[in-house]
C-alpha cells in the first residue's frame, strides 16, 4: 500500500467521523429545541377556575371560556386547571397560577377571604355583591380584582322597555334593601330617558304585594330588579298575578322571570359569560404582568319574551329578532355618548 492510498483511507474515516459528529450535533440540537419548546409550553400562563360543581350553569359558563381558549395555537395557550370544591374543602393554594377565576358568589366570597397574589376575575356574581365583597378587600387586593356582573346595565334594560312600550313614561319600581342602594343611579339613567320612577321601598318583614299595588294605578309599566325580599318563590306568583289582572306589563330580570309570568327581560347566556372572560384573560395576558380590566356587565345578551301574556293582554310587540336589533342600536348609541 503506497503512501498517497493510506492519505485517501485516512482521509475518508476522518470525513465519516466528522460526518457522524456533525450529525449527532444536529440531532442534539433538535432535541434541546423540543425541550425548549415544551418547557416554554409548560410555563406558559396558568389559570386556575374555582367552582362548587363543575356542571349546569357553571358547566355552561366554562364552556364558553374553553371556545375562546381552544382558539389559540397549542404552544400559546393558557392552561386551564378546574377545582370542584364543596364549602367543607379547604381552598387549594393558589400559589404558581397567573390567573384566577371563580364562579358564583359564594367562591368569590370565600376567596376573598384570603385573596390571591394572582389577579382574580368573579363571574356569575350580581354586582352589588361584588362591590361589597370588593369594599372589604385593603387597597392593594382591590386593585387585583375584577368581575363580568350577573345583572345588566340599567340603560340596557330601560332600552328594551322603551323598545317594548315606547309611549310609556310612568314605571313602577319596588325596592328591596339590597337594589335601594342603587336607586339614586336608576334615577340619573331613567331621567337621561325621559322616564319618571315612582319607587317603593319594600321592608325585609314586609309583604311586598300591597306596596306594589298601591304604585299600579299611577303607573305604565312595573320594572322588576333583582331583590330576594321583593321576588321571591313566596312572592313571585302573586306580584304577577297581580299585575297581570290590572293589565300592567312587567319588564323582568331573567328569562326564568319571563317564564313565570313577566313580559320580556334581557338576559346573557352562561356561554355568553365564558366567552366574554376568555376574551378579557387574553386582553390581560398581552400585558406583563397579566392585568385585568375593570368590573363590567355583560357585552353579549339576549332577549326573552313571554307572547303567551303578550297575546293574553293585547300587547303588540316586534318579534324577538326585532326587538334585539332595536335594543343593540339604542345600546350603540348609548356608548357613542361622552
Amino acid at each position: 500500500m503506497d503512501a498517497q492510498t493510506t492519505r485517501q483511507r485516512c482521509h475518508s474515516k476522518d470525513a465519516k467521523q466528522a460526518s457522524t459528529h456533525g450529525c449527532g450535533c444536529v440531532f442534539l440540537l433538535l432535541v434541546g429545541l423540543l425541550f425548549h419548546v415544551q418547557a416554554l409550553a409548560a410555563d406558559g400562563p396558568r389559570i386556575l377556575v374555582m367552582t362548587e360543581v363543575a356542571g349546569g350553569v357553571y358547566g355552561q359558563t366554562l364552556e364558553g371560556l374553553e371556545q375562546v381558549l381552544a382558539a389559540l395555537p397549542e404552544e400559546s395557550r393558557p392552561r386551564l386547571v378546574v377545582r370542584e370544591l364543596s364549602k367543607l374543602q379547604p381552598l387549594p393554594d393558589t400559589t404558581g397560577y397567573d390567573l384566577v377565576v371563580t364562579l358564583g358568589s359564594d367562591m368569590a366570597a370565600r376567596l376573598m377571604t384570603k385573596p390571591p397574589d394572582a389577579s382574580l376575575l368573579c363571574l356569575l356574581i350580581p354586582r352589588l355583591t361584588f362591590r361589597h365583597l370588593v369594599s372589604q378587600l385593603p387597597e392593594p387586593s382591590r386593585q387585583r380584582v375584577s368581575a363580568i356582573y350577573l345583572d345588566q346595565p340599567f340603560a340596557r334594560t330601560l332600552h328594551l322597555l322603551q323598545s317594548a312600550f315606547p309611549e310609556a313614561r310612568d314605571i313602577a319600581v319596588p325596592l328591596g334593601p339590597s337594589s335601594a342602594l342603587e336607586k339614586t343611579e336608576l334615577e340619573a339613567v331613567a331621567a337621561t330617558h325621559g322616564l319618571r320612577l315612582h319607587p317603593v321601598h319594600i321592608r325585609e318583614d314586609e309583604n311586598p304585594l300591597p306596596a306594589i299595588l298601591g304604585l299600579l294605578d299611577d303607573s305604565d309599566v312595573v320594572l322588576a330588579l333583582p331583590d330576594p325580599v321583593v321576588y321571591n318563590q313566596y312572592s313571585v306568583q302573586g306580584i304577577l298575578l297581580a299585575t297581570y289582572r290590572r293589565e300592567i306589563p312587567v319588564i323582568g330580570f331573567s328569562r326564568a322571570y319571563v317564564r313565570a309570568g313577566a313580559i320580556a327581560a334581557v338576559y346573557t347566556t352562561p356561554v355568553q359569560v365564558g366567552r366574554q372572560a376568555g376574551r378579557l384573560l387574553l386582553d390581560a395576558f398581552a400585558m406583563t404582568p397579566p392585568r385585568l380590566p375593570p368590573p363590567r356587565p355583560p357585552e353579549e345578551y339576549e332577549i326573552a319574551v313571554n307572547r303567551q301574556v303578550t297575546r293574553s293582554l293585547g300587547i303588540v310587540l316586534p318579534d324577538d329578532a326585532d326587538l334585539l336589533g332595536q335594543v343593540r342600536r339604542m345600546d350603540a348609541v348609548q356608548e357613542r355618548r361622552p
